[in-house]
């Protein structure tokens, strides 16, 4: 993907290339559509009994046929299974939720604020299964950018980065870009819903582009319209977050005030809640209450049901159609976007992204292009990085073990194990690729293991290693997310004698 604004490392790392040569097309259909539906009770406690024929779904007034429907349960994991070496990072124990920490506009004493909120949030409300990323909104840096990680530290090693500085200029048109990179990203993680929090104190006129109107800022924002339509078709649940808190009452304000906003803080709330609401999310506007709607955030991502439907109107007319839900029992609340905005007779989403000459596989490239780790083939990864000489790139080596009753090989199948490592700054630096026969060499509590080894230089930095692998025939790969520090040569101090005192 050709980024119009930088926006970090976080859509750069979606956006690795496909390394076997071909040219990706992602397409957007209506032809099949997915909502995820939050159902609770007046308390605002899950409901988790239902069945399909509990729900009645009805898009711009007309009752459409369910055709799949399940309920998502996520746990939440106080800590991770202990593990005979901690550097080990695996996939089977990946089913957590999803999170986007967006970072917006904002002067130097709201980033400050910001810092504080959210630290709470990865702190007391992001569980050990939970992945998180950190992306700011044009940033002229890399500094506080965080690609999907489990690690609490480097989370807040990026969130203690921001300062709120933006590039300059940022207009509103490339401000509509970014986020539109940003949601389409999102959007293309399959089958499971995502929260995005977007921070921020700015906003735009969110019913415009929805309408698609051709005037004024609506028209400057057209590609965040085509954005909004991906997040809505692609799961993403949007939560803008007002950093300014109740409004003219400083940071230590009592929990219960009750002031007045002004009218343009009004528009604001009025957008922001627009966007909440057509992706499913909600939004934290002229309120303190933060621990609560972190509380609600996770709750939401963690019970919920997944309805899937082909909508009657086969139009590729690019309108907003709305959607509503309903359940029989009338004692719960559903809670669900308003709707999606359908293609039009020219949106088919192309990328065209250079290979870099490595030749992998189908199914270790697919494997590695996915942001987050991928369990189809269980997988324990470690890599360390050997201290470079001065002026010399590091060698890292990365051992995987694949669990070979996943990959369903005889001892003379090929496995492919593949290797990309992303630099903070979202470069793809360097590619590896090995293949071996399949022949297990090792046993693990869980079974036998296919032991593979490959190697690649590094210059010092830090880097997110992607590693998959996979039967090279079967079409089956898992991947893992390995955050990695590669040290820098040790310093050289000159050797001076010491004076003589005659």
């Amino acid at each position: 993907m050709k980024l119009r604004v930088a926006i970090t490392l976080l859509v750069v790392s979606f956006a690795v290339p496909l390394l076997h040569g071909q040219q990706p097309t992602f397409r957007s259909q209506v032809d099949t559509i997915e909502i995820d539906a939050v159902v609770t009770d007046s308390s605002g406690r899950p409901v988790e009994n239902l069945t399909a024929a509990d729900f009645q779904l009805l898009e711009n007034g007309t009752p459409q046929t369910i055709h799949s429907f399940g309920l998502v349960t996520v746990p939440l994991v106080a800590s991770r299974p202990a593990v005979a070496d901690a550097a080990v990072q695996t996939n089977t124990d990946s089913d957590g939720r999803l999170f986007v920490i967006a970072l917006g506009n904002m002067p130097a004493y709201l980033a400050l604020r910001t810092r504080d909120v959210l630290r709470h949030f990865i702190v007391d409300h992001v569980a050990a299964n939970d992945l998180v990323s950190i992306v700011s909104i044009g940033s002229s840096t890399a500094r506080d950018a965080q690609d999907f990680t489990a690690d609490k530290r480097l989370l807040l090693r990026a969130l203690d980065s921001f300062d709120g500085s933006i590039r300059n200029p940022f207009t509103t048109r490339m401000q509509g870009d970014t986020l539109r990179d940003l949601l389409e990203s999102i959007g293309q993680i399959p089958h499971r819903r995502k929260a995005l929090l977007y921070v921020t104190s700015a906003t735009f006129d969110i019913a415009d582009v929805i309408r698609g109107s051709e005037t004024g800022e609506a028209a400057d924002l057209r590609p965040l319209r085509d954005g909004l339509a991906i997040a809505m078709r692609g799961n993403v649940a949007i939560y803008p977050i007002d950093p300014v808190g109740l409004r003219g009452a400083g940071l230590g304000a009592d929990e219960g005030a009750v002031l007045t906003p002004s009218m343009v803080a009004l528009e604001r709330d009025t957008d922001l809640k627009i966007m909440a609401d057509i992706t499913g999310g909600f939004a934290l506007v002229n309120s303190n209450r933060y621990a609560d709607a972190f509380q609600r955030i996770v709750q939401e991502n963690s019970t919920y049901y997944m309805l899937g439907f082909s909508s009657t109107n086969t139009a590729r007319d690019g309108k907003f159609r709305r959607l509503e839900i309903r359940v029989t029992r009338r004692d719960l609340v559903v809670h669900v976007r308003q709707g999606y905005i359908a293609p039009g007779e020219k949106d088919i989403l192309l990328h065209t992204l250079k290979p870099i000459g490595v030749q992998f596989g189908p199914a270790v490239a697919e494997a590695l292009e996915r942001p987050v780790e991928d369990g189809p083939v269980p997988m324990w990864v470690t890599a360390s990085a050997s201290s470079p000489a001065a002026d010399t790139e590091s060698i890292v080596v990365v051992s995987a073990e694949l669990d070979a009753a996943a990959l369903a090989t005889e001892a003379d199948v090929q496995v492919e194990l593949g290797v990309v490592a992303v630099s903070a700054d979202g470069t793809l630096v360097r590619a590896q690729r090995e293949r071996f026969a399949a022949v297990p060499v090792t046993a693990g509590a869980d079974g036998r293991r296919i032991r593979g080894t490959t190697s690649l230089r590094l210059p010092p930095g830090r880097y997110q290693l992607r590693v998959a692998g996979g039967n090279v025939d079967a079409g089956r790969a898992g991947s893992v997310l390995y955050d990695l520090e590669v040290p820098a040569p040790p310093r050289r101090t000159k050797w001076r004698p010491l004076p003589v005192h005659k």
